[in-house]
């Protein structure tokens, strides 16, 4: 018994530590994602001074009021959209960074994808296309702030395979005992001599300080937490595709 809580406590330590790591790339991307909205507002917030300044001072010309007032109807709307855009990046990293790995609760996959892909827009930017094929799919108990981990880190490891661009091809299919998840990209392939050892803990082909060989790791312990499978099917030069099922919510 203290050998099994030992390694759950070191479980929930690679965890956390993954978690962090993907937490600080996301939060850097981000601060780029929140630098152009606030740039923008603050713009606006210039503008509005003068225009309400020249409306202050008494401006006679009712033609150049009316114009005054609709540059300034304008430069709110735009405004609000700004600060809402900041809203939900904040709230994107809000959740993915949420604690409740002790709470079961219902997910879709589907909503839990795309929030991944909103906190990745900074690095889906560089060339890489992302083609979503989704099929409704019924909701899973799950720990979700776990599988957004797992979704983060199959889904940056798409974007690490392919530097110069590609495609990343998202897919959700509903089976008889819950649903699958795969995630397929367009870079080189996994080296045969490399295929058997993916998700062992510590193992990378990554450039140091690149990688820390915990994201599959990880990712593979997490979906057999959640009593499913991962598997990885690749071909040097023809791609690599992850995908990993769950039992859905009434599957027991």
């Amino acid at each position: 018994e203290e050998r099994s809580r030992e390694l759950r406590e070191i479980q929930a330590q690679l965890i956390q530590s993954e978690k962090l790591t993907s937490l600080g790339q996301l939060v850097a991307g981000g601060a780029h994602e929140l630098n152009n909205p606030i740039g923008f507002v603050h713009a606006n917030l210039q503008l509005l001074d003068e225009y309400i300044d020249k409306l202050l001072k008494g401006e006679d010309d009712p033609e150049e009021v009316k114009r005054l007032r609709t540059a300034i109807s304008k430069l709110l709307s735009r405004s609000r959209e700004g600060t809402l855009r900041v809203k939900e990046i904040v709230q994107d990293l809000r959740t993915f960074s949420r604690m409740d790995q002790a709470e079961l609760q219902e997910a879709d996959l589907c909503e839990e994808l795309d929030r991944t892909l909103t906190l990745m827009k900074p690095r889906l930017r560089e060339g890489i296309e992302v083609v979503r094929d989704f099929e409704p799919i019924p909701l899973i108990r799950c720990y979700p702030g776990q599988l957004d981990q797992v979704l983060l880190n199959l889904l940056m490891n798409a974007c690490d395979a392919m530097p110069d661009g590609g495609k990343i091809t998202l897919r959700t299919r509903k089976t008889l005992a819950g649903i699958r998840v795969e995630i397929l990209d367009t870079g080189p392939g996994i080296a045969p001599e490399h295929q058997s050892q993916v998700f062992d803990p510590f193992f990378t082909t990554k450039a140091v300080g690149q990688g820390t060989g915990l994201g599959l790791a990880t990712v593979y312990g997490m979906v057999a937490e959640h009593r499913g499978g991962l598997f990885v099917d690749t071909e040097p030069g023809k791609g690599t595709r992850f995908s990993f099922w769950l039992p859905s919510s009434d599957s027991g």
